[in-house]
């Protein structure tokens, strides 16, 4: 009896830790494996090949996925420092400029705070910062405390910043740059079950090529991740598995 499948089932990255870590890909969208040879062709003077032989053979695969793990991020990206923490952005923080000196405003979090700019909501205009002593349109910054010149008293303003979160749980995934070829080898294991019949695939070795991540209008964050198959120490490439 034919075997079908439908759906995508569960992507895995075990590295070749003691013991094994497993990540898993969440959120699953979409999965592709493509399995390719190159060829030659023994050609003498007639039009078509006398013989043809399997040259180099290359095993490519994708996934695109909505879950945002750092873990997963750390695995993909390798020669990465991961640490406890996060900074955050505050995009268009509102507020309004005192009538009255000393004209300032506090942001609501200033832990590790860095200035992202601020926009003058009355005035239609992005405001510039300057060090000290700010004019019409100026604001100066330091320590998330925003001061504003009196002219610009009363005005609604937009202010866009960063800073940092420790609560638990949060953490900050940074690249390092590396020599070429280091990178973490991992085995990747794709599997689903559909009316009770399975379907599996084995990479017994892969590596990690290129990591997307894309946040469109209306819609949610989508990341993709490309990754390539090759022999591991004992020789073995792919397992492919079925009910049949």
């Amino acid at each position: 009896m034919a075997q079908y499948n439908f759906g995508t089932g569960g992507l895995y990255l075990v590295d070749s830790s003691s013991p094994a870590q497993a990540t898993q890909v969440g959120v699953l969208k979409d999965v592709s494996l493509d399995i390719s040879f190159d060829t030659k062709e023994l050609r003498g003077s007639y039009t078509f090949p006398v013989d043809i032989a399997r040259a180099g053979g290359k095993i490519e695969g994708s996934a695109s996925f909505a879950q945002i793990s750092g873990r997963l991020i750390n695995a993909i990206l390798g020669g990465t420092q991961t640490t406890a923490g996060s900074t955050i952005g505050s995009n268009n923080e509102t507020g309004t400029v005192p009538a009255t000196s000393a004209y300032t405003i506090t942001v609501a979090n200033t832990t590790g705070w860095s200035d992202l700019g601020v926009y003058d909501v009355t005035a239609s205009k992005f405001m510039t910062r300057v060090t000290s002593s700010p004019s019409t349109g100026q604001y100066s910054a330091a320590a998330g405390v925003y001061t504003f010149a009196a002219a610009d008293a009363s005005h609604s303003v937009q202010i866009s910043y960063s800073y940092t979160n420790t609560t638990a749980g949060q953490s900050t995934v940074t690249l390092t740059n590396q020599l070429m070829g280091s990178g973490t080898t991992y085995q990747i294991s794709l599997w689903n079950t559909y009316k009770g019949k399975n379907v599996g695939v084995k990479l017994y070795a892969a590596t990690l090529g290129k990591y997307s991540f894309s946040m469109p209008n209306e819609d949610f964050t989508e990341e993709s991740l490309d990754f390539m198959g090759f022999a591991d120490a004992s020789g073995n490439v792919i397992s492919v598995y079925t009910t049949e």
